[in-house]
């Protein structure tokens, strides 16, 4: 595994901690600095890694 690769797998599991979290505090009742936040994660989250909130193919039905 290279330097890049480790890296990439170690964003993207912090990238996955942070947008479950962020998915909680939107569910949660609102505040303002934990709901720009759970907006700024989610943005942030899709710009590095755009798959990892496309929603689930339901194509196999």
């Amino acid at each position: 595994m290279t330097v890049q690769e480790r890296d990439t797998r170690d964003a993207r599991l912090f990238a996955a901690d942070a947008l479950r979290e962020a998915r909680s505090a939107m569910a949660s009742p609102p505040t303002e600095a934990g709901y720009f936040m759970a907006v700024f994660t989610l943005l942030a989250v899709g710009a590095m890694f755009p798959a990892m909130l496309a929603e689930p193919d339901d194509s196999d039905d």
